[in-house]
């Protein structure tokens, strides 16, 4: 059986599919998580959340309303994963 890898992306993605219903084809890299995805406040959070816990990091309060697209979420949490790895 073949170990496959799965990356930050992959990760966002299927917790996005997982916690607002979408299909894997309605999350491009620049779909607008609010405009595009249909996430409502409640969404976000959970979607942040699901994050922290997945990856073992903490997103900034005040960098949420920041993350208005799904590569600047992915790239936010890879940003933070290297901090954690340097740090």
């Amino acid at each position: 059986m073949a170990n496959v890898v799965e990356t930050t992306e992959s990760k966002i993605r299927r917790i996005l599919c997982e916690q607002c219903a979408l299909s894997d084809d309605e999350i491009t890299s620049n779909a607008n998580l609010v405009l595009d995805l249909g996430l409502d406040s409640v969404d976000k959070v959970e979607v942040i959340m699901d994050c922290e816990q997945i990856f073992n990091i903490e997103i900034d309060d005040s960098d949420v309303d920041d993350l208005e697209t799904f590569q600047q979420l992915v790239a936010y949490v890879e940003k933070l994963q290297r901090k954690r790895r340097v740090g």
